[in-house]
């Protein structure tokens, strides 16, 4: 009798658990309205203004005028062009009225069939400045783009379109922020509808970006007017030549705010486009770049809702007419005019909500069109998806999949797990993370890591058939990898699913998860099935590779963890923070403040051992330090990208570790970053820290405080920590892992192969 409750509970449970899982996917959108991945943001954007009572409130803020007329940087200006004939004289006049001229134009040319090449070279002919008119017959925008980049001789690209005329000033002041600073990677600046007669184009129902309706961190800019380095269009593999037409910036432009850094915006920066006249040809091009999205897979989110507010209004509006006419039908006239005002009501109210401009009662028809038309262009180029993908994924080299217990964006970001993971996206692989346990943090700090080859589930909701069917199947002559962080018995499916794959598995062991770091999940029968099943075992410091090595008796390889040096840079520019406090100076330590490692006895008498020092600590803190002095500071969990700029307004970091067999068996991630911003660190005396420079080491609480002094006191030895940076970055490990990854599959194919050739000689025996 007892097991009938048992039963039900569980039957209750798992229809609980699928209907959540359904749920949840409709309001994501099902079908091609699901969101395929996850657009991050990882920008700091400068606003260039001289005018005060523009964005008053904004925090970043430089002086446009300041940095004008300098013309210490070179820059080359890219455009594409086909059948542009009748725009082509005006372009090129436009250029010729530059305040500042570029030092090179260069112009690819599709194809065309009219008389557009030799107006070109005509007009550029008279700008006197070098160009170069470069014919690529049948190419695309985005091919047409990187061809006239690749060609381009200067670390600055400057691009417009035709169609577009840059006001008179637009290319120095979408340069200026280069002059200003030379961490700048991209310059947004704006583009302005006209009519044929360069006069503004403004309607109710317009998409087209006003300055002040702009928060510069989020837009998106166009192509009409930007401007960016070539090092950073080559760090994002340049536009997306597999897209069919449109849609190219956008993706690009994502790109390169996912790939981060400094940027600018520049609202006077702009060009006057010929925008469409008629409502029919506005109509054409909404649905031209809504086929972009659509087959890029970009902001499926959006059209989802599109699709849903359309539903929404005329089925509600079809509802209340054919009620109106029962009413009027019926002649009960009150009621009719009453019915009446609803419907007016529910047409505004349906587009009003979701949006950020309110509408008119008179455009709400004209408005309802361009909905259909973006809905219409999605679904279109969703058709191409697929085409496009394997097109995208030729170029691949492989898929790992990342099984961890925390989720990517825990701690802030900065977890080894993540970091393997980012710096696979960045070498070309396609991740996919999965993650066991939730977010244990009591700070949400609403990260978003995302890139067009990273998926991220939670290990419930991962479907390994379904998403080798949407996914893995552009992926099957290349290399499959599983990289377990943690050994848990439910990555075992998972594990076996891609051992029948041909994937090859890599056990990461991280720490001594037999101590209290392992808590209630670690198991040592699920571990020792783990390692039986990977081909490739690693762990993260001495110690932890003798035990897997004594355990085993096979080869184990030492990755120990490392630091993000393109993030953790010295050289560039690193505002201090708002909320870092300000004293004769800082000691500083970012990362755990829980388990019983943390010595917090220590770290009080730290901040009382130097009351002119303020000691700060970032990590998610809740108030374990009650007995805290007034200049021991914590600041709570930050973004990993945010870390950079706190360590490099610190003087000394500190790792207060107690000694013990746990903490020996660790490789500090911190130590790595705070060496990388050339700051001295004093952590306590173990031995994966020894030897290290830049690193003072103590044997108890006494020796730690005076080797507070002694780290401040000494010269930094930069040059030998530069070297120790150079081999101890997540690029020099993941080029160690995928190389360890690499082997094992050469070893297992050998070995198939052997197997095979066995058997056919007993079978011919």
């Amino acid at each position: 009798m007892t097991i009938f409750p048992s039963l039900m509970f569980r039957l209750v449970r798992s229809l609980s658990m699928r209907w959540h899982l359904i749920l949840r996917r409709w309001r994501a959108g099902p079908g091609v309205f699901a969101q395929r991945f996850v657009l991050a943001n990882n920008t700091r954007v400068t606003l260039y203004s001289d005018d005060a009572t523009f964005m008053p409130a904004y925090p970043l803020r430089e002086s446009l005028q300041a940095h004008l007329h300098k013309h210490t940087v070179r820059v080359s200006l890219i455009a594409p062009v086909k059948n542009e004939a009748p725009n082509a004289p005006e372009w090129c006049a436009s250029l010729a009225r530059q305040t500042r001229l570029p030092d090179e134009i260069i112009v690819v040319d599709a194809g065309s069939r009219d008389n557009t090449l030799e107006t070109l070279r005509t007009g550029l002919a008279q700008i006197h400045v070098p160009f170069r008119v470069i014919v690529e017959p049948g190419c695309n925008i985005a091919r047409a783009r990187n061809v006239a980049i690749t060609h381009a001789q200067y670390p600055i690209i400057a691009a417009t379109d035709f169609g577009c005329l840059p006001r008179s000033d637009w290319l120095e002041r979408i340069v200026a922020p280069f002059e200003s600073d030379p961490e700048t990677r991209v310059v947004a600046g704006l583009y302005m509808p006209v009519d044929q007669q360069h006069r503004p184009i403004w309607r109710g129902f317009s998409i087209y970006p006003k300055a002040h309706r702009i928060n510069p961190p989020d837009f998106v800019p166009s192509n009409r007017s930007i401007a960016f380095t070539k090092q950073v269009w080559a760090a994002v593999e340049g536009y997306p030549e597999w897209l069919t037409l449109t849609g190219e910036d956008t993706y690009f432009d994502h790109a390169l705010q996912q790939d981060g850094g400094a940027w600018a915006f520049v609202p006077d920066a702009v060009v006057d486009w010929y925008a469409p006249e008629n409502f029919i040809a506005y109509c054409r091009k909404v649905f031209a770049w809504a086929a972009g999205d659509g087959e890029s897979g970009l902001h499926t989110s959006l059209y989802w809702r599109y699709a849903l507010q359309l539903v929404a209004f005329f089925g509600g509006t079809l509802a209340l007419l054919l009620l109106c006419v029962f009413v009027v039908t019926w002649q009960i006239a009150p009621v009719a005019v009453w019915l009446m005002s609803i419907v007016t009501v529910w047409c505004a109210g349906a587009f009003a909500a979701g949006r950020v401009t309110g509408l008119a009662i008179p455009i709400l028809l004209p408005e309802a069109v361009l909905e259909c038309a973006r809905l219409a262009g999605f679904l279109r180029g969703s058709r191409q998806r697929n085409a496009a993908l394997k097109r995208r994924l030729a170029s691949v080299r492989g898929m790992f999949i990342v099984l961890s217990g925390v989720p990517i964006d825990d701690t802030g970001g900065g977890a080894r797990c993540t970091q393997l993971a980012l710096e696979l996206l960045r070498q070309g692989f396609l991740v996919v993370f999965i993650h066991k346990f939730p977010k244990y943090e009591s700070t949400s700090l609403d990260l978003k890591i995302g890139h067009p080859n990273l998926f991220h589930y939670a290990l419930t909701e991962f479907d390994w058939k379904a998403f080798c069917r949407a996914e893995g199947q552009w992926l099957d002559d290349k290399l499959l990898a599983a990289l377990v962080e943690f050994p848990l018995r439910d990555f075992l499916p998972t594990i076996r699913e891609i051992r029948a794959h041909h994937g090859i598995v890599v056990y990461d062991l991280l720490d001594a998860w037999e101590t209290s770091l392992g808590g209630s999940w670690y198991a040592p029968p699920a571990e020792n099935e783990i390692i039986r099943a990977s081909q490739v075992l690693i762990a993260t410091s001495p110690v932890l590779v003798e035990r897997l090595k004594k355990s085993t008796g096979r080869t184990v390889a030492c990755l120990p963890n490392a630091v993000n040096h393109r993030l953790f840079d010295p050289h560039l520019r690193h505002p201090r923070p708002a909320d870092l406090p300000v004293g004769e100076w800082t000691a500083l330590y970012t990362g755990a403040l829980w388990g019983e490692w943390f010595d917090w006895d220590l770290l009080v008498a730290i901040a009382r051992k130097y009351p002119s020092a303020n000691v700060v600590v970032i990590g998610d803190y809740h108030g374990q330090c009650t007995w805290a002095p007034p200049n021991l500071f914590f600041l709570g969990l930050k973004a990993h990208q945010e870390l950079p700029a706190y360590v490099a307004h610190a003087d000394v970091t500190i790792i207060p570790w107690k000694i013990s067999a746990l903490t020996q068996a660790t490789s500090p991630l911190k130590l790595y970053e705070s060496l990388a911003m050339c700051k001295p660190v004093v952590a306590p005396d173990l031995e994966p820290l020894r030897d290290l420079p830049g690193v003072w080491l103590a044997r108890d609480a006494a020796e730690f405080l005076a080797r507070i002094d002694e780290a401040r006191a000494a010269a930094f030895p930069a040059a030998e920590v530069e070297r120790l940076i150079d081999a101890h970055n997540w690029q020099a490990r993941v080029e160690r892992l995928v190389a360890l990854t690499e082997h094992a599959r050469q070893d297992s194919s050998l070995s198939a192969t052997g197997m095979t050739n066995a058997r056919r000689k007993e079978t011919s025996a």
